[in-house]
């Protein structure tokens, strides 16, 4: 999803990823504003809950067999 701004050079992306790592599906959803200059994307800033980024790749990774 797209979202237009009040200053026409930026935007707002919003989208979804979703995958299968080590059979087991996930997903995430991101937030991208970008400013385009003469049809070129001249910078980016992408947003996303780290937190719950962290806490899927936990879920996905082995335990560790050293701790205890």
């Amino acid at each position: 999803m797209v979202h237009a701004t009040t200053d026409p050079a930026v935007l707002v992306a919003e989208f979804d990823l979703h995958g299968d790592a080590s059979g087991s599906a996930f997903a995430a959803t991101y937030v991208m504003v970008m400013t385009v200059r003469n049809g070129l994307i001249t910078h980016s800033r992408d947003y996303t809950d780290t937190a719950a980024a962290a806490a899927r790749l936990r879920a996905l990774s082995p335990a560790d067999s050293t701790a205890g």
